[in-house]
This record gives structure tokens, sequence and C-alpha cells, in this order.
């Protein structure tokens, strides 16, 4: 058996022989891969370094000068946790505290973890780290505001190296940022004189001039450091800080675009941002100036922490209007930061451009101690509440706060917010009377005229308005674009349509891409019924103004349009993000009540009831809609509840009238309206307002003299005044209809015709039209009709009138050049309409042609009664009566009162030779209808 062990043996040596050459080939390897990467590294290669490290710690993990080198990479590209992992290992795997510990203070700061960077064992440390330790402890200390300590760690140092540089310089820094100016120029002084060419002294003497104010000498001073080295990112910054500063826009510019091509780091591209913003936001520049200082001294061997970084790139999305990545920057910056007000401020704001109000309430509630006692913060919070309905919480600021301010006017200010977030705005506008009215401040006189408009004192907001233009004229010579968009509103609230647009287009001739200005003007637009032109307007509007408002608009237009569907498309995701927003709660309401799908609409009134209990305008929605679901026991329980809330409020009392006018209950509205009357004494403008509702309601009750006697009253005295004009036409209107309820055609159509040419087209337009084709056989209509489109061609609604009316008359030629008119906007409203219209037309002298409309309008609808008789029709008139009888009794079921479809089918059953069913369909028909277009021709087939 001895064979056996000696052949063991010989393997074992063996064995040994070949680990050990296999090890010496990996300790190669490992060597040969660090040298490369040492190599690289001082080439700057650094991916290509970090590639062959990676290799050499693959097959050694514990290989120390690798580790080493890793760690030194991993700082150099801002991943100082990873790099804090390789020192550390390395220092507990005996590697020299003179190669590693330096980094790893650095490291340790970049993180803010402070506490390990002043601890470090400085045992066995050459002089030379020594030094550098110091300087770093000193930073760390500074950094957690032990200005005593960082003093003194400098003062170790300088025993090391009384005459570096760098480190007159970092005390120098030190200095400023305590505003010890005369030991900072002194220390810069001593610098100057050991290299008076050092571009970095020479940076920080720029430095200290320009917080110095002196802007000139500190730009000549970043130029001679620029030319000594211009490739520094810190001097390259500074220099076009300055250049901003001193309004060099064109040097700034070139000077930024070089850095953002060759070193495009948050700072410059905050710089960048800066330069290219284009408002004044109080809050952005002064955290901007913060953490410019804040850079500008920072030690030069100390790097931007990963914090200041964030907030950098806060600032800089700030100022581009990225407000999100703001936001998300700025919150984090605020939780290693919770001091830093201005950072709380901008991260409030960023939210409320988010339109976000839910978020900012949350900050700004996780920092209440904070907030009470910074009362412009204060200030924002309640606005955010009566924002979000929850102007309760404000109720109870505004208590706290009035035991210990001493100043009471700003939350006097609150008080009139607050009653008018309520409802309340007459007793706004009474407590803001009774303790603004003489005070001289610019948003005071704008929100008095705001209020004014409210309670309807249209004339007192329009007298206020002009004491402002004349104030500013009288100031600065031309208008500000505050003073004409103000103006602008009253005048929308005026009527004075034209001139409002035209105060906005001053604006925009001055500034094309204003947002506030064109969302103004697309609100005139819509006013003015030119809903596609507000569309367009809107859809221009800067993306980042606004955008829920704006998409809220764009679906009124819609709305105003009847494109419903393309409104809920707009709204509903919204709704899904902000489920608690009012104005979306209400505009989906809207939606709803208008597709005439009451539950939905209740169901979204109820969550709006929850958002303010006992809300008098929610509880006046909430019986208009039970009304209109034929729900009049309901409303009826909603009018109590009503009446109880709005007794001492006229306004509500003038609405609740209304409501119970269109219940019916005449009585019940009659005394409400006058309750409101004895109320309104003294205040003209509301009181003619609650007689043209009075008037209405006679009018509806069949008292048409009292009626009458009442409406022009209210004529009377609106006579020649223009902040009339409104309500002096709303009572000629009833005027109007009295007329027309006494069967007096002639003297309703004169006034109807006065009303469409002077500013209510639509609503006198449909009267009219249903006078002259019924009533008076005149081409009355027609011609003013024409008139008004030669001069408003984008009046759409009158156009699609005078089109039915000439289809109506038969003058097919004229509604055919009409309807295609129509047909030429992209978004004209019931597009299918329009083509079975056209079908109607060709229907006599080209079926093919006529087919071809109907096919298209049943396309969009294939439920509409009308467009079916029309297929129905064409078939008849191709003798395809079996198919003309199908498609007329789905027109029957759709729509059985109406007297052409029923007459079609009789006639198609008399054509299919069933004269017995066709006879009882036209008894019916005759039964049912005294008067129809087609009453002859049904009377020749019995």
């Amino acid at each position: 058996m001895w064979f056996k062990g000696l052949f063991c043996a010989a393997l074992l040596v063996s064995c040994a022989f070949s680990t050990d050459a296999v090890a010496q080939e990996n300790s190669d390897t490992v060597y040969a891969y660090y040298e490369e990467a040492v190599i690289s590294f001082n080439k700057e290669e650094y991916e290509t370094s970090y590639i062959h490290l990676k290799n050499a710690l693959d097959i050694d993990p514990d290989h120390l000068p690798s580790k080493i080198l890793i760690g030194r990479l991993l700082l150099i590209n801002n991943l100082p946790e990873a790099a804090i992992t390789e020192f550390e290992e390395a220092l507990l795997a005996g590697a020299d505290p003179n190669i590693v510990l330096v980094p790893l203070l650095r490291a340790y700061i970049f993180v803010q973890e402070f506490k390990k960077a002043t601890t470090v064992s400085l045992q066995n440390l050459s002089r030379d780290n020594k030094f550098e330790i110091y300087l770093l402890q000193a930073s760390a200390y500074n950094n957690t505001n032990n200005t005593e300590l960082a003093f003194a760690h400098y003062q170790k140092a300088k025993l090391l190296k009384p005459e570096s540089t760098r480190l007159l310089n970092s005390m120098a820094s030190l200095y400023m940022s305590n505003d010890v100016w005369g030991n900072a120029a002194t220390l810069i002084q001593e610098s100057l004189a050991l290299d008076a060419d050092n571009p970095k002294t020479q940076h920080l003497q720029g430095t200290f001039l320009l917080l110095q104010d002196n802007v000139d000498g500190a730009i000549k001073t970043f130029e001679f450091a620029y030319s000594k080295s211009p490739n520094s990112p810190i001097i390259q910054r500074s220099l076009a800080s300055a250049y901003l500063r001193g309004g060099m826009q064109k040097k700034a510019v070139t000077l930024i675009e070089r850095m953002l091509k060759d070193t495009p780091d948050p700072f410059t591209k905050l710089l960048y941002a800066q330069l290219t913003n284009e408002e004044n936001n109080e809050q952005a520049n002064k955290l901007y100036q913060e953490v410019t200082q804040t850079l500008s001294l920072l030690p030069e061997d100390i790097r931007v922490n990963r914090t200041d970084i964030t907030l950098i790139n806060a600032l800089a999305a700030y100022f581009q209007k990225n407000y999100e990545q703001a936001a998300g920057d700025l919150q984090r910056y605020v939780q290693k930061a919770p001091n830093n007000m201005n950072a709380l401020k901008l991260l409030v704001d960023a939210f409320i451009q988010l339109e976000q109000f839910p978020n900012a309430v949350r900050v700004l509630e996780e920092n209440n101690a904070m907030v009470m006692k910074e009362l412009p913060l204060t200030v924002t919070l309640c606005n955010l509440y009566f924002k979000l309905d929850r102007g309760f919480k404000c109720e109870s600021i505004i208590r706290e706060l009035r035991v210990f301010i001493e100043d009471q006017s700003t939350l006097n200010l609150l008080e009139v917010r607050s009653l008018n977030n309520r409802g309340e705005s007459r007793k706004a506008l009474k407590l803001f009377e009774e303790f603004f009215n003489n005070v001289d401040y610019p948003y005071l006189r704008q929100l008095h005229i705001e209020l004014l408009l409210q309670n309807g004192f249209t004339s007192r907001a329009r007298q206020v308005m002009d004491s402002e233009i004349k104030r500013a004229e009288g100031v600065i010579g031309d208008l500000p674009r505050e003073i004409y968009l103000l103006n602008a509103t009253v005048l929308l609230q005026e009527r004075k349509l034209e001139d409002a647009f035209n105060q906005v287009q001053n604006v925009l001739k001055r500034e094309p891409n204003l947002s506030s200005a064109r969302f103004l003007q697309a609100q005139i637009m819509y006013y003015q019924n030119r809903f596609d032109a507000s569309i367009t307007m809107l859809e221009s509007i800067n993306p980042t103004y606004s955008p829920l408002e704006v998409a809220k608009f764009v679906a009124q237009n819609k709305i105003s349009l009847n494109k419903l569907d393309e409104a809920y498309d707009l709204i509903n995701p919204l709704f899904e993000k902000n489920p608690k927003n009012t104005s979306i709660l209400e505009m989906m309401m809207e939606i709803f009540s208008l597709k005439e799908d009451y539950q939905n609409a209740l169901w979204i009134n109820q969550k709006l009831m929850k958002t303010s209990f006992m809300n008098p305008q929610y509880l006046l929605t909430q019986a208009k809609l039970h009304l209109k679901a034929n729900q009049l026991e309901n409303a009826v329980n909603s009018f109590d509840k009503i009446a109880n809330v709005v007794k001492d409020n006229p306004i509500g009392l003038v609405q609740l009238a209304q409501l119970q006018s269109e219940a019916q209950l005449f009585d019940d509205a009659y005394e409400n309206i006058k309750r409101a009357r004895t109320m309104l004494r003294g205040d003209m403008n509301l009181d003619m307002q609650a007689r043209i509702l009075q008037a209405d309601i006679l009018l509806k009750n069949r008292q048409y003299n009292q009626a009458i006697t009442l409406a022009r009253s209210v004529v009377l005295n609106a006579f020649s005044r223009d902040d009339k004009t409104v309500l002096r036409l709303q009572a000629m209107f009833i005027i109007g209809e009295v007329y027309r309820a006494q069967e007096q055609y002639q003297q309703a159509a004169d006034m109807f015709v006065e009303l469409f040419n002077n500013g209510m087209p639509n609503q006198a337009g449909a009267y009219l039209y249903e006078l002259t084709t019924k009533r008076l056989n005149e081409d009355v209509f027609s011609i003013h009709a024409e008139n008004l489109l030669k001069s408003q061609p984008e009046q759409q609604f009158v156009r699609r009138l005078v089109a039915d009316f000439y289809l109506q008359t038969n003058q097919r030629e004229l509604a055919l050049g009409h309807y295609n008119r129509l047909l030429e906007d992209e978004r004209v409203a019931k597009r299918e309409q329009i083509y079975n219209n056209l079908a109607n037309i060709l229907v006599d002298t080209d079926l093919d042609e006529a087919d071809k409309y109907v096919q298209m309008a049943f396309e969009i609808n294939q439920q509409d009664a009308q467009i079916l008789d029309t297929m129905g029709w064409i078939y008849f008139q191709r003798n395809d009566y079996l198919n003309a009888l199908r498609q007329f009794r789905k027109a029957y079921v759709l729509d059985s009162t109406e007297p052409g479809i029923k007459y079609h089918l009789a006639y198609v059953l008399y054509k299919l030779g069933r004269i017995d069913e066709a006879k009882k369909q036209l008894e019916r028909l005759f039964e049912d209808h005294d008067d129809f277009q087609q009453q002859a021709k049904a009377k020749a087939l019995l």
C-alpha cells in the first residue's frame, strides 16, 4: 500500500505548486488592472479607470490600492456614500490614514456627516495632512453654525502653514459669511501680497466687492481672475452673476452659453434659468442670492454638498417654470434644512403654481410654528383655505393672531377675505370700507373694485377704477399692465366687450406672450360668443400658466359650443386628480345637467354641499336640478332650506324667487322679491335686477299690465346710463315677451329687432325668427340677420337661424350657402343636423348627393329621428317603400310628436296599399296637430 501514500503525497505537492501558480497569476492580473486604472485615472479617463478597478476587485475584493482609488473615483462621480464605504473598509484593513483620511473627510462633509468629520483621529498624520484635516474640520464646524470652533481649527492650520493663500482665503470667506468685513479685507490683502496673480484670491476679492455693492469693481476683478483661469467653473459663474447684476445681459449670455457647453453643472443651469426668468418672484430671488453668496464663499477644497445641489436644481427648475421638479427638489431640501424660511416659501409657491393647493396647505400646516411667526405665510395659508373652501380654519387663525399681534390691519384684511369666501360679499364689502376706505395701497384699491363688482356695484367699481387710472397716469405717465387688465375686467362686467377687448390689446401689444392678458382676452371672446376664437387663444397660452384654470375655461367654451362630450373628456381627468376641487366639481355638475343626467349632477352637488355646509349657492343649484328632473317635492323641500339660509340676504332671496317662479309658485316668488326689494332700497343696481325678475314673475303669472309697467320703469331708469345697458335690454326683452303673449306681434317684432341690433342677437334672434316664420310672414328677421352677419360673420347662432329660416321659407339656395359656410368651421355645433338639412334641400334635385349628406349625418348620430326620417324619405323618392317604412318606424319610435314623421309614415303606408292603416295614421295626425307644414298634402291623401 506504500505506493498509494507516495502517490497522494506527490499529488499534494503538485496541487500546492498549482495553487501558488494560480495565486501568483491572479496577483499579477490584479496589479496589471490596477496599473492600467492608475494610468487612465491620471489621464482623467475615469470611466476606463473604473472598469479596470472593478476587474481588479472582482479577482481580489480586498486589494487595498484598488479600494482606495475606486473610492476617489466614486467621490469624483458624486457617489460619496459608496466612496465612504470603500475608504472605511480600507482603513479597517490597515490602509495608511495619510492616504485615506483627507478624501474620507471630504465625503463625510458632502453627505453632511459633520460629527464624523470632526471626530477622526489625527494620530500618525503628516504635517501636510494635518493641515488639510484642520481645514476640512473648520468647514464642518462652519456647516453646523459653530463659528467659534471653525475659526479655532483655521488657527490650528495657520500654525502649520501661516503663508498658505488657500488658508487665508478660507478664513476670509468665513469672516465674510459672518459680515466681519474688516478682518476679511485684511486677510484678502495678506493673500494678495503673497501672490497677486492668484486667480482664486482675485475671485475672493471680486466676491468681496460684489457683496459691498461695488459691481463695477467686482466685474473688473472677476475678469482678471477669468483671464488667469478661464476654465474655472466658480470664476465663470461669479463673472456671469456679476454681469447680470451690472445689466450686461449680452456678456452674461455669451459666458453662460459657453459654460453650459463646457461644464453643464447644476449651478450653471441655475444661472441660465435666472437669466431667462421673466418674472420677478421675491422669494425665488432672495433664495437665489442666498445660494449664490453661499457658493461663492465656499472654500475651494470643499465640494458643494448634496443638499445645496438639491436647492440649486430646485431654483433652476423654478426659474424655468418647471414647478413639478422644483416642488420635488424643494421638498427634499426643506426636510434637510427645515429652518430655511425662503425655501419653505418657495416650496409653497411651487405647489400653488401647480395648483396643488392641498399640498401647499400640508407644508404650511407641518411648519405651523414658523408660519404663525411669519405673517405673510399666514396670509398665504388663509388664501389657500379660502381656495379650498376651508375658510373656517382661517377664522380660527385670525382669532388666535388677534391676541398677540399689535397691528390688526392684516387680520382685518383676512377677515374681509374670509367673509367673501363664505359668500357674505356684502358684509365683506362693508367691513372693507370700514377699515380700508382711506388706505392708499394698490392691492387694496384693486380688491375694493373686485368686491364692488361681486356685489353688482358696477358704477361704483367704475368710479374707483377711474380714480385708480388717474392716479397711475399722474405717477408714471403710461398705464401699467395691471391697471389695463383690471380696467378690462370692469369693462367686461359692464358688458362693454369691445372696450374691454381693446384694453387687453394695449397690454398684448407690449407683451404679446403675457399669459394673464391672453386668458382675460379669451374670457372676453367667450362673452362675445366667439367660442372658437376663445379656445384658440387659450391654447396659445404658456402651458405652465394656471393649467387647471385654462383647461376649465376651454371646457367652458366647449360647453357653450354644446360639445359636452369633449368638455367631459377635458374635465373628468381633472376631477379624478382633484376630487375636492370645487370649481371642477361645479363644472362636472354643469356638464351632467346639460346632458340631462340629473342623477349624477345631484351626486356632484352633494359632494359640493359637503365642502361648504349649507352654502346657499349649492342649495339653490340643488333645487334647480330637482326642478329639471321633475322632482317638484324635492325642489320645494330645498326651497324651505334656502329660505331659512337667505332670509336676510336680498341676492339669495332674488335667486330663490327665480326658482320658485320656474316651479310656478308665483305667490311665494312674489313675496320673496318684495322682501328682497325692501332690503335693496338705495341700491339701484340690485333693485333694478329684482324689478326685472318681479316683472318676469308677473309675465309668467299672466299679469301682463303689471309686468310691462314694472319693466318699463327699469327701461326709464336705465335710459342713457351706459352702466345699466344690460338691465335695460333685459327689461326690454320682457316687454317684447309681453307683446308676444298678448298677440301684439308687430310691437313684439319691433322690440326684438331693437334688441337684436343692440347686443342680444341670439336671444332676440330666436324670438324674431319664430315671429316672422309663424306670425308675421315678413322678411324682417332675414334682413336684420344678413346685416348683422356682414359686420359679425363669426355669429354662428344667428347664421344657423337664418339658414333654418331660408329652409323653412323654401329659399333653398340661400339656405345652402349659409349651411356650407357653417360647415367651414370644424368646430361647428350639431354638424349632423346641418348635414341632414342639406340632404333635405337636395332631395328633390340630387338624390345621390342628398344620400351622401344624410349618411354623413347618420355616422355622427344614429339615434336622431330627423336623420332617420330623411333617410326614409330618400328611400321613398327611390320607390323603395319597404326600406322607407322601416326608417319611418324607427324615427317615429324616437319622436312620436313630430307631425312630419307621422305624415311620412301615413304616406308610405298609402303607397304600399295599406290604405286603412294610412287613414288611421292621418286621423291621429289631425287630432294631434292643427297646423303643420304638410297639412294640405296630408288632407289630399284622405
